[in-house]
């Protein structure tokens, strides 16, 4: 059983009453309000000192050159490390458990996708992923935008549905208590099938984005890593807890969550660029203030590293794409198809080649959910 952080004094109240205005401006073909390093062939890198001023927009001209990073292996874990065995797994690997699921949660039906893993062992502990829906979003919609079900392939892909079109990210009391539903979502998985509790991530889109900070702050030590697509200055991010590896990916022509900060209705973002929030992160993450900063054709990716837990923070900027799931050959780019040839980002294969690297920093250890492991109490936390 998770530990929550209940919304309540330790969060700032969403304001819900904006979506009233922007709900025509929104209702653009969405498609659910439809990574790490995916395509870097050519890319260089260099080296940014951020001691006096703070990472600077990618814009701005770069430092002085430097290593490149494996890109695939966040936080220089080994990926030939097996997995912690988890007591009690046994029995679990059966694969019954996949396809539409509902739960009743404080007496609402609530429903989530589960897409159980193409390769790999089910008898044994398997990585999951949260796949987080935008606004307006579905799950079929969602599905068909990520493609993780196509890529991920030897990972758990859990796809949860709002209640409504929104996602409670800042904890309305009128609205669902969204971070309490993702818990005992993940506990019901968690019972049903063999999940590797140190290898849990969680990715989310546009206000599904601010769901999965939110759910990261208040769940503090269930995830391994989050990604946030075209939407993490819609939540301030923790302001304490666990570090964990953070993917931040933004487009530059966004004109709905504003890449420097801007949005439809300005009560609905934090008021934050997408940049701030990634050096936010790296301050959360106990990251020192060298930067590398990789250029790749029509990107780049700026990785804080030398940070606390042997995590990274990587920031994502994407030239000339707007409200987009990067990479999608479904994706909305303020309404019409993609342009092709801008850049070469895809979140789906990066966040997919992300699970395929990452080993829990304590996989040797023994932990795991049933003696503590990753779950220590949820700690503090914004949201706007």
């Amino acid at each position: 059983m998770r530990h929550r952080t209940r919304f309540g004094t330790e969060f700032a109240v969403m304001v819900v009453l904006v979506f009233g205005l922007i709900g025509g401006a929104l209702s653009l073909p969405l498609l659910g309000e439809a990574a790490d390093n995916a395509g870097l062939t050519g890319g260089t890198t260099d080296t940014i000192d951020t001691r006096d001023s703070g990472l600077t927009d990618p814009a701005a001209p770069n430092g002085n050159g430097s290593t490149n990073p494996d890109p695939n292996n966040i936080g220089g874990a080994d990926p030939t490390q097996t997995p912690a065995p988890v007591p009690g797994c046994e029995g679990r690997g059966t694969g019954d458990f996949g396809g539409l699921q509902t739960l009743t949660h404080n007496g609402i039906e609530r429903s989530y996708f589960v897409a159980l893993p193409t390769t790999g062992n089910l008898d044994v502990p398997q990585p999951l992923l949260v796949s987080v829906h935008g606004y307006t979003g579905t799950i079929d919609g969602h599905r068909a935008v990520t493609n993780f079900e196509n890529v991920a392939t030897n990972a758990i892909v859990v796809t949860p549905k709002s209640h409504g079109d929104l996602w409670n990210s800042g904890g309305h009391p009128d609205m669902a208590d969204d971070v309490d539903f993702l818990a005992t979502m993940l506990d019901q998985v968690e019972a049903n099938l063999c999940v590797d509790p140190n290898n849990i991530h969680i990715a989310g889109f546009s206000n599904g984005a601010a769901m999965a900070s939110a759910a990261t702050c208040a769940l503090d030590g269930t995830f391994a890593s989050a990604f946030l697509i075209s939407g993490a200055n819609l939540h301030t991010g923790c302001e304490s807890g666990t570090a964990l590896n953070i993917t931040i990916v933004h487009g530059r022509a966004d004109s709905i969550v504003g890449y420097n900060g801007e949005a439809l209705a300005t009560d609905w973002a934090s008021g934050e660029t997408a940049l701030a929030l990634a050096n936010r992160w790296a301050q959360h993450n106990g990251c020192d203030t060298n930067v590398e900063r990789i250029t790749n054709a029509g990107h780049t990716i700026d990785i804080h590293t030398n940070c606390d837990n042997n995590t990274t923070v990587k920031f994502v900027s994407v030239d000339q794409i707007g409200h987009s799931w990067m990479g999608s050959p479904w994706y909305v780019n303020q309404g019409q198809a993609e342009p092709t040839g801008l850049h070469n980002y895809d979140a789906t294969d990066a966040i997919a080649n992300h699970i395929d690297s990452a080993v829990d920093n304590n996989a040797d250890s023994g932990t795991s959910q049933q003696d503590g492991g990753r779950r220590s109490p949820g700690l503090s936390a914004l949201a706007v």
